[in-house]
């Protein structure tokens, strides 16, 4: 059986992560490292995500994946 991850190992991870201090974890929403949760990015706002893949897997806000894919699209088309 897993071990439960307290919210304060999860938000001390999240802090080491990639994230840094910038992704903050809504403590209210958080229910355990495997259910999802929300989280605050600094530019897009909130989103709900499992804490361990913002936290091990580097998975960010959704319109900033959409907005990274568009500049790296964007590039591609441009070099051709």
């Amino acid at each position: 059986m897993p071990r439960k991850v307290s919210l304060e190992q999860a938000k001390e991870r999240l802090r080491n992560s990639k994230h840094g201090k910038k992704v903050l974890l809504i403590e209210e929403s958080y229910e355990g490292f495997s259910k999802k949760c929300q989280f605050v990015d600094p530019v897009y706002g909130i989103w709900e995500a499992i804490p361990y893949c913002v936290i091990v897997c580097c998975t960010s806000h959704p319109k900033r994946k959409a907005e990274k894919s568009k500049t790296t699209h964007a590039f591609w088309c441009s070099a051709k």
